[in-house]
């Protein structure tokens, strides 16, 4: 299940949302959204390490964008993977996400959900 936390951030960064992702007894992971003109950034996914590789990131992906869907309707949903994360852009390919810009560095790449 994905809470909402309010971090205190709202006055540095507006429109900011984190969420800690649990399954009620343990803290799995977390994400921040960025919610700017006309896109939801998704930002700082992580899944703790003793927690990886049990389909926990695609469950907070998409109860994340499931949520973003329903909250910002008009909005499009956008990430940034770093390259070398072949397992997180896996996730991300497989939910729908596109590449859309490469990083000049070719250090990451830019992304937005394909289906939405």
């Amino acid at each position: 299940m994905l809470i909402s936390q309010d971090t205190g951030m709202h006055e540095f960064y507006f429109g900011d949302e984190h969420y800690i992702y649990t399954d009620g007894k343990n803290e799995i992971g977390g994400l921040m959204l960025i919610i700017k003109d006309a896109f939801v950034k998704i930002y700082d996914v992580r899944i703790a390490y003793k927690f990886q590789n049990q389909g926990h990131g695609t469950h907070m992906m998409t109860e994340i964008i499931d949520r973003i869907k329903e909250k910002y309707p008009n909005k499009k949903i956008g990430l940034y993977v770093s390259s070398s994360n072949k397992i997180a852009l896996h996730l991300y390919e497989k939910l729908g996400f596109m590449i859309t810009k490469v990083d000049p560095t070719g250090l990451g790449y830019s992304m937005e959900l394909n289906n939405y």
